[in-house]
């Protein structure tokens, strides 16, 4: 008794339990709890909601707000009036009431959905010509085949359903056209009794209102019956719909309608779809389309008779082209969509193509004739029937296929009936340049001129195609100007014969030739031709040659003037090879060079190599041969350069042979120098804004160089030039320069250019020279090959530099620094002068005026023979020791401290200075020497019968010259008219003539 008791106790207990749980479960706030537990479960659904109630018989969800690609749908309340136990249990949603009011779908920020990114394929490749996207799939991973199995079957519900009663009503915000306000619209959706064998019908309309002012179209109306017939609960076996769009607005006031019917239906044989478009009464396109039950095809048919006016009212106040469009033509597609049948005419007129791309503004009116019967099978595309025309103004091009033929993208071979025959005509009457210019605008450049003119005509060949020239390509009055506007090319006629072959074993295309020209004469004729072999991995090859007619190119705008030359021809080839590793040859040779400045200038031969490794590895090798009067100079740069994402780095030597400066100087002042060379501004040796980096930042490596003979005059030569530039991020440093002048001079040379940006002159220059056993004496007849030089000997040269500048020009400009010279054994000719001449003339003229004034000249004569003879002496003084110390100071003038010459009878000592003047050679600059005089010997007693020598002597014996030395003029010109003139005044004044003549005291 006691247990029956306990066991009614539990159950109650349970009973209890299970009531309270099935409570709770159809309670709001546990229904809300559940739903939203289960969207967090989906973070690709952004959907929030406030409140769901569900019952038996009915569901309400409550401020629900639905997100996605930008589109926000807000439902302020859902109510579905349904059996909620057969719809969770029996899979049977039999909807007796759907009803949603004041809903709004925002589409204003709406985006198109980014499609799933392609897996990557093991081989990539360019895709071939194809019909269908399919046909490019010959090596791509292989996919299920996607069947098409008819509309309806895609239709099959998982669920049972019927629909007695929907009530939608809500907005839909447009998204806002360029110019105009986002446009509202307000959607309805009334209808149902929809159920097995039950035909359903619903009644929608939507009211467009469009604001702002010029609105051509203010409302559009659109109303409609959709009608739906299901033979069972999960399928559907018709659907028609009748669409009916009305637009009214300022341009129509009386209104526009359009017309959409659609309908489709399934029935025993199979499926049947169509959709027309109609203007009133008139039809403006229609497409029908049948597929069979069993069979694997989908075939149709569609017409086309239709204007820009008949769609303009309905696309909510988008600008469309201005176009006309008449047409028919059939399809057939089989069920994998690996076929294609297409077939029809067009005949098409439009305008106004900038509402489609901008770039298409400049076409203009287009008319296009299409006739075409084309297929594509697996990787087959056959061509039974093309013609193609573009006209404008005036005929433009057209594009005919003149017999059927197939092409397989898989194998590339091309099959045709007749091989003898040709495959394809193309003919240019006309292409407006402006068409291309548009298309390549990207690229920077602008083109205008005539119209583009040509013939080409394709041939079947050895299982692929030619295409062959049947009259150049051809344009008149060409000009290529930047975006910007800047002239490049003006007023030039270009013509191209154009070719290409195409065969299963690979491709080539040939432009042989491409001539330029211009009122001025030929610019430029160029033959290249590119091809690949077939097969993985192959490269693409490159070849060609050129002419070109430099003053004739170099009065295009391009040139701007930059070189002066009045007659030249640059010609050359080129050769490359584009693959895994890319490698490039160019060869040129420049002959005939005359400029006005320079005369005839060398020809240059070059032959420039570079590789490109797979892992980025530059290698180069560039050899260059200047040729003038018989001599050649040779130059070659080698190395490799390897860039990187912040620096490269190079590794390169510089060699050659023989290298004649003059030559190469000749050679590059033309092309360095412009016509007019604009006048520099002002220069501030303060410091200035400069960019805060080494203009070497990007560059790093080693740079070695090896001159084996340098001719820098007919007199001077440098042999063996050698040493190592080191590019590192702020320093450029020259190490081990060494050089010989013959066999028994040597010069060497270090140094660097530093770079510091919190530095107010940035750049920094420190070097040191040393030149040992130098012979100045061809040297200095190469300044001034008309007179001996003025200093013969060797001699020895150190120095210290440094120079500061906010850029490389400046920092040369402002260099500064110490020199010491010294030498042995030489003959100095700085005091030498046309005295001796000059006296001679003299003595000659005193002589006539003493005896016509009866006095007598014999003092004078022989005062004169003293000093002619001391001027002789004076003119090549052979020394024992030369030693010159001279500073270049802040102001740049060169300072010349301690100027000592010893010889047996004279000793010469002095300073001076070297005048700064910017632009000027340093042998060029304004001299300034103050020198004295001492002589011993037979030099000594000349000077002391002279009466031109001090009585004093110092201890070593030399007695000083009374007539104070000044040198002027420049260190290659030195001017001595002031020590000729103390002379000759001397020599009057101590003869004792003048006091003859004047009745002084010397006359007895």
């Amino acid at each position: 008794m006691k247990l029956v008791r306990v066991f009614l106790i539990a159950l109650a207990v349970v009973a209890v339990l299970v009531l309270a749980a099935g409570g709770l479960v159809f309670t709001s706030s546990f229904q809300t709890w559940a739903v939203r537990r289960a969207l967090a479960d989906r973070p690709d659904l952004n959907v929030t909601l406030d409140r769901v109630s569900a019952g038996f018989n009915r569901l309400r969800a409550e401020n629900v707000r639905v997100v996605r690609s930008g589109a926000v749908l807000t439902l302020p309340a859902v109510e579905i009036d349904l059996p909620v136990y057969a719809a969770a249990m029996q899979e049977k949603f039999l909807v007796r009431r759907l009803v949603a009011h004041g809903w709004t779908l925002d589409l204003t920020h709406a985006q198109m959905p980014v499609p799933a990114p392609i897996p990557p394929r093991s081989a990539p490749r360019v895709a071939a010509f194809s019909l269908l996207p399919s046909a490019d799939a010959a090596d791509a991973t292989p996919l299920a085949p996607i069947v098409f199995g008819g509309i309806f079957n895609q239709l099959k519900l998982p669920v049972d359903l019927s629909l007695a009663g929907v009530d939608l009503a809500g907005e839909v915000l447009l998204p806002a056209v360029p110019g105009r306000p986002a446009a509202r619209a307000r959607v309805t959706l009334l209808g149902g009794d929809l159920a097995a064998n039950h035909p359903g019908k619903f009644d929608y309309t939507a009211v467009i209102q469009f604001e702002g002012d010029g609105a051509a179209v203010t409302e559009l109306k659109v109303r409609g019956t959709l009608g739906v017939v299901m033979d069972t609960p999960r399928t559907f076996s018709r659907l028609v719909a009748a669409t009916v769009a009305e637009a009214t607005g300022p341009n129509f006031p009386d209104g526009v309608k359009l017309s959409v019917d659609l309908s489709a239906e399934r029935t025993a044989v199979g499926e049947s779809y169509a959709v027309a478009v109609l203007a009133g009464t008139k039809q403006l396109a229609l497409a029908e389309a049948s597929y069979a039950a069993g069979e694997s095809h989908l075939r149709g048919a569609w017409r086309l008779d239709m204007r820009s006016a008949d769609l303009a009212p309905f696309v909510l106040g988008r600008e469309l082209p201005l176009f006309e469009a008449t047409g028919d033509g059939k399809f057939d597609v089989d069920t994998t969509f690996t076929e294609l049948i297409a077939s029809g005419r067009l005949n098409a007129t439009a305008g106004r193509l900038g509402a489609i791309w901008p770039e298409l503004q400049m076409l203009g009116a287009v008319k296009l004739v299409a006739d075409f019967d084309l297929s594509q099978r697996d990787n087959a595309t056959r061509v039974d029937r093309l013609a193609l025309t573009i006209t404008g103004a005036k005929p433009i091009a057209t594009l005919e296929a003149l017999q059927a033929f197939e092409f397989n993208l898989k194998t590339g071979e091309l099959n045709v009936a007749d091989p003898a025959k040709e495959l394809l005509g193309v003919v240019f009457q006309g292409l407006p340049v402006t068409w291309v210019s548009r298309l390549i605008s990207r690229t920077g450049f602008v083109l205008s001129g005539d119209e583009l003119q040509g013939e080409l005509a394709a041939s079947a060949r050895d299982g692929g195609f030619t295409l062959r020239p049947k009259a150049p390509l051809t344009i008149g009055n060409l000009s290529v100007a930047t975006k910007d506007g800047r002239p490049l090319l003006q007023g030039v006629d270009v013509s191209v014969a154009a070719s290409a072959d195409y065969t299963p074993q690979g491709w080539q295309v040939e432009f042989a030739p491409l001539s330029v020209t211009s009122a001025a004469g030929p610019l430029f004729a160029l033959e290249v031709r590119a091809g690949q072999l077939a097969g993985k991995d192959q490269p693409v090859k490159v070849a060609g040659k050129w002419t070109a007619h430099l003053p004739a190119l170099l009065a295009q705008p391009m040139a701007a003037g930059a070189v002066d030359l009045t007659s030249g021809e640059v010609q050359g080839d080129f050769a490359a090879s584009l693959g895994a590793k890319r490698e490039v040859q160019v060869r040129l040779t420049l002959t005939r060079l005359e400029s006005p400045a320079v005369g005839s200038l060398p020809n240059l031969t070059a032959d420039f190599r570079a590789d490109l490794g797979a892992d980025g590895l530059i290698t180069f090798n560039a050899p260059l041969f200047f040729d003038q009067a018989g001599r050649r100079s040779d130059l070659t740069l080698a190395g490799t350069l390897m860039p990187g994402a912040t620096s490269s780095v190079l590794a390169t030597r510089l060699t050659s042979s023989q290298l004649v400066i003059d030559d190469v100087k000749n050679f590059a002042l033309p092309f360095l120098a412009p016509l007019e060379a604009p006048a520099k501004p002002a220069k501030s040796v303060s410091a200035s804004p400069h960019d805060g980096t080494a203009f070497w930042s990007e560059l790093k490596g080693t740079a070695h160089f090896t001159f084996k003979n340098v001719v820098c005059t007919n007199q001077v030569q440098v042999t063996d030039v050698s040493g190592l530039l080191r590019v590192e991020p702020e320093a450029i440093k020259l190490e081990d320069g060494n050089a010989a002048f013959g066999p028994d001079s040597t010069v060497r040379v270090s140094g660097s250019v530093t770079h510091d940006e919190n530095r107010a002159k940035p750049y920094v220059l420190t070097a040191d020279f040393a030149l040992n056993n130098f012979d100045v004496a061809p040297a200095l007849r190469a300044l001034n090959p008309t007179k001996p030089p003025t200093v013969e000997g060797r001699v020895n040269v150190v120095s210290h530099l440094t120079g500061a500048g906010t850029t490389l020009e400046e920092m040369a400009d402002r260099t500064r620094g110490d020199l010491k010279l010294t030498g042995k054994s030489g003959i100095f000719r700085a005091l030498a002068t046309d005295l001796p001449d000059q006296i001679q003339k003299s003595q000659t003229t005193i002589t006539a005026i003493g005896s016509f004034l009866g006095v007598v000249t014999d003092d004078y004569v022989n005062k004169a023979k003293i000093t002619a003879d001391i001027i002789r002496a004076l003119t090549e003084i052979p020394y024992d020791q030369l030693s010159l110390t001279a500073t270049r100071d802040e102001a740049l003038n060169l300072q010349i401290k301690d100027f000592s010459l010893i010889s047996p009878e004279v000793r010469l000592g002095g300073t001076g200075t070297l005048l700064y003047a910017e632009g000027v050679p340093l042998v060029s600059q304004a001299l300034d020497l103050q020198l004295t005089l001492g002589v011993r010997g037979h030099l000594a007693d000349l000077m002391k019968r002279a009466g031109l020598l001090e009585k004093q002597q110092d201890g070593l014996g030399y007695a000083a010259f009374s007539v104070p030395l000044t040198v002027g003029g420049t260190p290659a010109k030195p001017d001595t008219s002031a020590i000729r003139r103390a002379l000759l005044n001397s020599a009057l004044e101590r003869s004792g003539l003048l006091d003859s003549v004047f009745g002084g005291k010397g006359s007895k």
